[in-house]
């Protein structure tokens, strides 16, 4: 299963004692993973006032971490803190040497040297989303961060160099200890692609469908219906755990969002006439087709929500909301207002799984709202790797809730 932490335990990521907002932006850049081709991704989450990453980290100087803590103000229950930087230009060239970004740890010590366009300071995406700050004695272009990281060896980190609000250069670092999502080569099972000319939305609305490699059962397959379509990226994993013998044969239902209604349509409140008009899409149009025409299960017991950063929080509100549709609910890195109300106290008997990676922004809101729904009588499981507002979450989250909803053995 997914390396999991339950809420309070030993990985608690730390979070700036000042309380800088990023009011919502937040992006997410998908990249290609493995032996399989998949489109690269830059989500730019508008949650409240449409605003992007790039335009809030560039709105003021920057000198502290938006996620972590300074190391002097640090505790030993933080996932790591933000360091001075103690290299000086001429190594930050040298590590560079042609390339505009580059990192290397010592211990666990993270340094990374960027080349700037200038005298504007570039920043840095998307595991950590800081200014970079300015190297003593350096000339015009050059700049550097550093992070003291105790679980560097079991972190997945992406490193985005971002200049002008363009991404510039990407790394990935996967630590040797770091859990990694197995995919098959081929898929056995199969994909499908059905537009939907929507009378709720008003308008044609992709779905993707993944059948697994079995016939369905009496009662039809146990189905995910996913936020933000990423059936093309999970099929292959999920194909390794029902071939593995770690789940049952489920179908997947991704559903394209609506591009710049996207946060509209999965924040409730937000605008509540697109949020209902998109919820009686999934309703009366998607899970109706599914059922009929790919064997998806009718029963709750055997239904679940999927989603990440506002696609989490749709997945959270809508599958709170219909209890009596969907007895399990997966959201991870859940986006949107920390101060709002899911109803969990109506929802008696559904099961959660809500997680973020530990140096994610919105972890400690998301594993507040676990603490909330046990409160209220709900099963929560929280789930956690060292990561950011990162692929390799949504991947691992993913893995560990299906294994504990639809384990391939039922559960008596």
């Amino acid at each position: 299963m997914a390396n999991i932490g339950r809420a309070g335990g030993r990985i608690k990521a730390g979070f700036a004692k000042n309380k800088l907002y990023l009011n919502g932006g937040v992006c997410v850049q998908w990249l290609r993973r493995g032996e399989i081709n998949v489109r690269l991704f830059v989500f730019i989450f508008g949650l409240f006032m449409g605003l992007s990453c790039f335009t809030v980290v560039n709105a003021q100087p920057q000198k502290i971490s938006r996620v972590l803590p300074l190391c002097q103000a640090a505790s030993p229950m933080d996932a790591g803190c933000f360091a001075t930087v103690d290299f000086d230009a001429q190594t930050a060239a040298d590590h560079l040497s042609t390339k505009s970004l580059a990192y290397w740890i010592e211990g666990t010590t993270l340094r990374i040297a960027a080349r700037g366009n200038g005298d504007l300071a570039p920043d840095l995406c998307c595991t950590f989303q800081d200014r970079m700050q300015s190297l003593a004695g350096a000339p015009q272009g050059l700049w550097g961060l550093q992070y003291n990281l105790p679980y560097i060896d079991e972190s997945v980190l992406n490193l985005s160099l971002l200049i002008d609000m363009r991404v510039v250069e990407s790394l990935d670092y996967h630590g040797p200890k770091a859990p990694a999502a197995t995919r098959v080569e081929t898929l056995k099972g199969r994909t499908e692609t059905i537009g939907i000319d929507s009378r709720n939305l008003r308008q044609k609305r992709n779905i993707t469908i993944y059948t697994p490699p079995a016939p369905p059962p009496a009662e039809g397959y146990p189905v995910v219906y996913m936020a933000d379509n990423s059936v093309d990226v999970f099929a292959p994993i999920v194909e390794t755990l029902i071939t593995g013998g770690l789940i049952r044969p489920v179908l997947l239902v991704g559903m394209d969002n609506g591009g710049a209604a996207r946060g509209r349509e999965y924040l409730p409140g937000l605008d509540q006439a697109v949020y209902e008009r998109h919820e009686a899409f999934v309703l009366d149009e998607v899970m109706p087709l599914a059922e009929m025409r790919f064997h998806a299960s009718r029963k709750a017991t055997q239904r679940m929500t999927y989603g990440f950063s506002n696609g989490a929080n749709w997945a959270l509100s809508f599958g709170v909301k219909h209890h009596d549709l969907f007895d399990h609910v997966s959201a991870f890195a859940v986006a949107g207002s920390p101060t709002q109300d899911y109803g969990f106290a109506s929802a008696q008997g559904q099961t959660l799984y809500l997680g973020a990676g530990a140096y994610d922004y919105f972890n400690k809101q998301t594993s507040a709202f676990c603490k909330q729904a046990r409160q209220a009588g709900l099963t929560c499981h929280y789930l956690t790797i060292y990561s950011g507002h990162d692929p390799a979450m949504w991947e691992q989250g993913l893995i560990g809730a299906l294994q504990g909803a639809f384990p391939a053995k039922l559960k008596r």
